[in-house]
């Protein structure tokens, strides 16, 4: 009958409650952290807790246990992610408050998401809201990571800098500030990563600390001055950036600018004297990796880029160029000893050349110890990006299909290895007529086509065992 309960379900219910209120405080303290921990770090969004609460609110709302514990467990309260969707930012704050007051006396990682387009009168003049910010500056010390989005002043974290002497990584996504702004972030004195978006002024850094910058939207100008400045970056990328309010000289730098531990170098083109800059001067004995793309309005490779390329040290394994009209001239200009292991060329649309520009110097750069350069090579990536007003993927033709399949086939198979050949935003079309098969090398070739990465039917017809999943 409607309205009565099962007496099976609720004898299971009952049985699964007298389950964990066995479990001792600490056992569930653990499972608890252990819980967190995996939502966090959860790649699949269906995955993830569902509710819009933070998991530590749902745990606690589970039964009075579970919320003493939860309540009890410091750890639980140490990742604090406040979005102020309102100007009214008092509810937030008391959020903040419970965290803080709850989190022991442990490391802090404190993100705090504002609306670009709103306004937030309090907070102009504080850290976060009067309620908390007593609490707030108390707890610097332990923060090891903030992250601030549209954050509606920052002269007041900027005052409070020497007290967050544990500060590691720091975000800033800003779009307030003005030109003649000058973020002076010097006395963030164990800053090692840095990741700003939409920061316009001047930046002054505690250079030495800096091991990792991640810049986007950013004057070219600035992007150059900090890459050159930061003696002991691991890793810089640099993206989307802002083009000149008006024409700017480069400044006298050194001829050469040594930056002896970086190992990823990615650097969008704006298609300025910088850019020129960056090639002509910086010098990378430890690089591994370098991905470089040019300004889409640019049809030509900058020249600079063959002097760089040339000073590759033999640590290099990962070379990925995007630019108007890709070509695989780049590659006569890497060093003999230099063995890549990945490579990717981007374009914007698609020209049957692409194929075979790329595929000369993979056959012919004109190394006399090695029929094939680049014996190293497990992966080769081709992506053509839609033009601005184009399809979503552009078809290929037999025949540029035939001669770059073919190829990597060969290519697998001389060197007893496999190699991976992935195609982007490109429709590869086979004409059994022109080459029916069989195709020699083709069980060492892991092909994958398209934006879902596929196999292609006829590539299954052709190489019966070829392999079909990337654990083959």
């Amino acid at each position: 009958m409607r309205g009565h309960p099962n007496p099976a379900a609720l004898r299971e219910l009952n049985l699964l409650q007298a389950a964990t209120r066995e479990l001792p405080s600490e056992i569930l303290s653990l499972i608890f952290e252990d819980s967190i921990f995996l939502n966090c770090r959860e790649p699949d969004e269906d995955k993830r807790w569902e509710s819009e609460l933070p998991v530590v609110q749902v745990l606690g709302a589970v039964c009075s246990t579970w919320r003493q514990v939860a309540w009890s467990t410091p750890a639980l309260w140490t990742d604090i992610e406040i979005d102020f969707k309102s100007s009214d930012i008092r509810p937030q704050a008391c959020l903040m408050k419970l965290y803080l007051e709850n989190s022991g006396e442990l490391p802090l990682s404190l993100s705090l998401a504002y609306e670009e387009d709103m306004t937030y009168p309090v907070a102009q003049t504080t850290l976060v809201h009067p309620l908390v910010d007593k609490l707030i500056e108390e707890a610097l010390w332990r923060v090891v990571s903030l992250h601030l989005s549209y954050p509606p002043s920052l002269s007041l974290w900027l005052y409070h800098a020497s007290e967050m002497a544990s500060l590691d990584r720091l975000w800033i996504y800003e779009s307030r500030l003005t030109r003649d702004f000058e973020l002076d972030l010097s006395n963030f004195s164990s800053l090692s990563v840095l990741d700003m978006w939409g920061v316009s002024g001047d930046v002054i850094l505690p250079w030495n600390s800096i091991t990792r910058l991640f810049l986007s939207q950013i004057p070219t100008e600035v992007c150059a001055q900090l890459l050159s400045q930061c003696p002991n970056l691991e890793r810089f990328e640099m993206d989307s950036p802002v083009f000149p309010v008006e024409e700017i000289e480069p400044p006298a730098l050194p001829n050469v600018v040594i930056l002896p531990h970086l190992e990823t170098l990615t650097w969008e083109s704006a298609g300025t004297e910088w850019d020129a800059l960056v090639l002509r001067c910086v010098q990378t004995p430890a690089l591994q990796s370098l991905w470089w793309m040019e300004d889409p309005f640019v049809d030509n490779l900058n020249p600079h880029l063959a002097t760089f390329l040339q000073r590759l040290p033999t640590s290099f394994r990962s070379l990925k160029i995007k630019n108007n009209s890709p070509n695989g001239f780049p590659l006569f200009f890497l060093p003999s000893n230099v063995e890549t292991e990945t490579m990717e060329f981007g374009t914007f649309g698609f020209s049957p050349n692409v194929f075979s520009s790329i595929l000369f110097p993979l056959k012919h750069r004109g190394d006399p110890q090695s029929s094939w350069p680049f014996p190293k090579l497990k992966q080769l990536s081709i992506h053509s990006y839609p033009a601005w007003e184009g399809p979503t993927e552009l078809p290929v033709d037999a025949r540029s299909t035939i001669d770059l399949v073919t190829t990597m086939a060969l290519r697998a198979a001389a060197l007893g290895q496999i190699v991976t050949l992935q195609v982007f935003g490109l429709t590869l079309n086979w004409d059994l007529a022109l080459f029916p098969g069989p195709l020699y090398g083709g069980e060492n070739l892991i092909l994958r086509v398209g934006e879902d990465q596929v196999v292609p039917l006829w590539y299954q017809q052709l190489v019966p065992h070829a392999r079909l999943s990337w654990s083959d």
